[in-house]
């Protein structure tokens, strides 16, 4: 899957606490631009969307979650380092 020619299915965690969001930081080198966003990733065919954010935070803050309820969906289209891009993104809570 090219994720700059399809729409992509992500999965994103919201992790709240004292009434702060937990994100973490990217930048757009084209745009010269930081932007943050919750901490997930793709979601492969046939992969359940839960596995992938416990899979995803161990990776990137090697900590286990509990996944909590599905808060919704958004759609998200936009530019990134040049390059149209397209996501659905799946919202949960995370403990």
């Amino acid at each position: 899957m090219d994720k700059f020619k399809e729409i992509r299915p992500i999965v994103l965690g919201i992790v709240k606490r004292y009434n702060k969001i937990l994100v973490s930081e990217g930048y757009d080198k084209v745009k010269q631009e930081v932007f943050y966003r919750s901490i997930g990733g793709g979601i492969e065919f046939l992969e359940n969307s839960k596995d992938v954010l416990k899979r995803e935070f161990k990776e990137e803050l090697d900590i286990d979650i509990n996944v909590g309820e599905f808060l919704g969906i958004s759609e998200n289209i936009f530019i990134y380092n040049g390059k149209n891009a397209h996501e659905l993104i799946l919202f949960y809570n995370v403990k």
